[in-house]
């Protein structure tokens, strides 16, 4: 029972009739069949792990925001500091030279080795 191309081609499809070539197009749905329900795990996979790293993301997202704000009051503490430091360095000059103490290490920096 050869039908006609008509009646075939919609049986090739499904791998049931008895067309030109049914088994080539059997082996072809099979591979696709199978990469398809393979592309299927790997998207679903994919989907959970991109979720997961969203999740992460999030996280990092919160800790480098966190994070700046601590880089950037660590950064005018330590400009605070380096002005705290200088002043202390222009009053403890001050205070060497009211009370008269010989400043050696500046006389042995100023020697040429």
């Amino acid at each position: 029972m050869g039908g006609c191309r008509a009646g075939a081609s919609g049986d090739e499809l499904t791998g049931g009739g008895q067309g030109r070539f049914p088994r080539r197009w059997r082996i072809v749905l099979g591979h696709w069949r199978v990469v398809s329900g393979l592309w299927r795990i790997v998207f679903r996979r994919w989907r959970i792990v991109l979720g997961r790293w969203r999740i992460v993301l999030g996280r990092w997202r919160i800790i480098s925001g966190l994070w700046r704000i601590v880089f950037g009051l660590w950064r005018i503490v330590f400009r605070l500091w380096r002005i705290v430091f200088r002043l202390w360095r222009i009053v403890f000059r001050r205070w060497r030279i009211v009370f008269g103490r010989p400043e050696r290490h500046l006389e042995t920096r100023e020697e040429p080795r």
